[in-house]
Order: structure tokens, then C-alpha cells, then sequence
């Protein structure tokens, strides 16, 4: 009989150690961690990680209550309290008394673990801590590197935004300078055109002109008796140059 009920007694045990196993988030490892202490024949549970920074032990969150009344999570973030209440108002007026084992991986602490005293079998609270011990390690490094990842798709997200915002930018900063570009052009083919219609409707008109009144002076002056070779030769230049410069 001692034999089978040893037996059953680390059947529970393994199959408890199988479920925080398989248990990849925070939510279903305290889910499973309640689930299997209950199992045990422990009708009171707690579980306790610290939340101090750099080491200290000052600070602590409930993360996991579990009782008669049935088992309360409290993820993602617990119920911060000060570590030298043990628990949040202090431990509950029916736990005359109870088991502490300190939840610890290496030499980093973690946490402890508050049972009732129902085990018969007082070894199976060191078992209990060091599975829960290893477990809630690998959780947390689950969840830290989640988190990690989670801040890593925030901040691509917000480079992308930023890139985007800068690529809408320079694309607007490169179509106004076309549209400024063309605008030049249409100003400097607009004042080409109007230079070339002044030099072709009045200056070609008044070169063309003194082009005549040369040719007509110098048609005067050779009619002249004596002719004035030097007038005429002056009258021919200004014609000639006049249609030249036309």
C-alpha cells in the first residue's frame, strides 16, 4: 500500500513536471503550476516573483494565488507589493501555518513559493520548488525574448513609418522641383520668344529701314556734281552694314 500510493504519489509529480514542460507562456505555466500543487493534496498556493531593480529584493509581485476557491492568475504584470509583507496585506488568517521555498536559478533569485502544510511527504516541497525554479526561468526568458521582439517590430515599425514619411517627402520635394523646373523653362521659352518677336518686328524692321535710307542716300549723292566719292562710299558701308547685322 505505502508502495502504490509512493508510486501514485510521483506519477502526480511527473506529470506535473510534463505539464510546465510543455507550457510555453507565463499565463499557462502559473495555470499549470496551480493545477499540479492542487493535485498534490496542497490546498493552498502562492507564488511570488521579485520586482526590484538591479538585484534588490525590496519589491515583489503575486502572480499566482490558489486555494479552495480556485486559482487566480494575475498576468501579465501581478500584484506589486512590498517583499517584507510576504504577500499582499499579509498572509491569509487561515494559513496557520505554511511552507516558503525560495524559487532561485543559480544564483539568481526569483522568487518564492507559498504552500499550505498538507503534504504529508515535507521532501515533496523542495521537488515542487526546484521544477517550478527551472520553469519559471525558462518562462521568463520566453517572455523577455518576446518582449524583445515585440520592441524590435515597434521600433521597425516606426523606422518604416519614418522612411515612408521621408520617401513621401522627398517624392513631394522632387515634383515640385520638376514642376518648378518646367515652369523655367516655360518662363525662359516665353521671354526667348518674346526677345526673338521684339528683334523681328522692331529692330530686323528698323535695320531694314536704315538699309533703305542708306540705299536712298547714296542714290541722292551720286546724282550730285561733282559726286562726293567719300559720301557715297560712307552711305554704301551703312547700307551694307545695316542689311548685314539683319
Amino acid at each position: 500500500s505505502q508502495r502504490v500510493a509512493v508510486e501514485s504519489r510521483f506519477g502526480i509529480i511527473r506529470r506535473f513536471e510534463s505539464s510546465l514542460t510543455v507550457a510555453l507562456s507565463m499565463e499557462d505555466l502559473l495555470t499549470a503550476i496551480g493545477t499540479g500543487i492542487a493535485a498534490q493534496g496542497i490546498g493552498f498556493c502562492a507564488l511570488v516573483l521579485f520586482d526590484s531593480p538591479n538585484g534588490a529584493l525590496d519589491w515583489a509581485k503575486l502572480m499566482l494565488v490558489a486555494n479552495e476557491n480556485g486559482i487566480r492568475i494575475l498576468t501579465p504584470y501581478g500584484l506589486r507589493f512590498r517583499t517584507m509583507e510576504v504577500m499582499p496585506g499579509g498572509l491569509p488568517d487561515e494559513l496557520v501555518t505554511f511552507v516558503c521555498e525560495p524559487l532561485q536559478f543559480a544564483n539568481e533569485a526569483l522568487g518564492y513559493l507559498i504552500c499550505s502544510t498538507d503534504a504529508p511527504d515535507r521532501h515533496l516541497y523542495a521537488v515542487l520548488r526546484d521544477q517550478v525554479s527551472a520553469a519559471m526561468k525558462r518562462a521568463l526568458l520566453i517572455e523577455e525574448e518576446r518582449n524583445r521582439e515585440k520592441a524590435l517590430e515597434l521600433e521597425v515599425r516606426r523606422r518604416t513609418s519614418e522612411l515612408s514619411l521621408s520617401n513621401r517627402r522627398l517624392t513631394e520635394e522632387i515634383s515640385q522641383r520638376s514642376r518648378l523646373e518646367r515652369e523655367l523653362l516655360d518662363i525662359s521659352n516665353n521671354i526667348m520668344t518674346r526677345i526673338g518677336q521684339d528683334i523681328h518686328d522692331d529692330l530686323c524692321q528698323d535695320l531694314a529701314g536704315i538699309s533703305v535710307l542708306g540705299a536712298t542716300l547714296g542714290g541722292s549723292l551720286k546724282r550730285l556734281e561733282p559726286q562726293p566719292a567719300p559720301l557715297i562710299a560712307l552711305a554704301a558701308k551703312i547700307t551694307g552694314t545695316a542689311s548685314q547685322t539683319a
